[in-house]
């Protein structure tokens, strides 16, 4: 990704409207480069600042960059979360489709099942 890529970006992300290749690809770039830092940290704080212009008494936070760095934070935790969740979806769906395979193929042919279960105890009994 290249600074023009990423400034055109910054807006999407403070929106979350980034799906989370976009995201990711978009942090990395930001992480390391400086100026487009820079860009993100000023339309995050206009962002932030608005949204609790009119807002009395709030206790939030106004260290901007602790803000920022948090809600970078948040958003990889969030990405690499839905990750795994998808990885152990298909995990589970492949070890469910081998196992209806097997299954199938014990059902069908006898001989395979008695060589499944020698194998299988082989392995368990020695």
């Amino acid at each position: 990704m290249d600074c023009e890529q990423a400034k055109a970006m910054v807006t999407p992300y403070i929106e979350g409207t980034l799906t989370d290749k976009e995201c990711i690809d978009f942090l990395k770039h930001v992480k390391k480069c400086p100026n487009c830092h820079e860009e993100l940290e000023t339309y995050f704080i206009v962002d932030y600042a608005l949204q609790f212009l009119d807002e009395e008494g709030s206790d939030r936070s106004f260290d901007m960059q602790k803000v920022l760095k948090d809600d970078i934070r948040w958003n990889e935790t969030r990405i690499l979360k839905t990750r795994m969740i998808r990885g152990i979806t298909l995990g589970g769906m492949i070890l469910s489709d081998i196992l209806l395979l097997i299954t199938a193929i014990i059902k069908f042919n006898p001989s395979v099942a008695k060589a499944i279960t020698d194998h299988i105890s082989i392995l368990f009994h020695g």
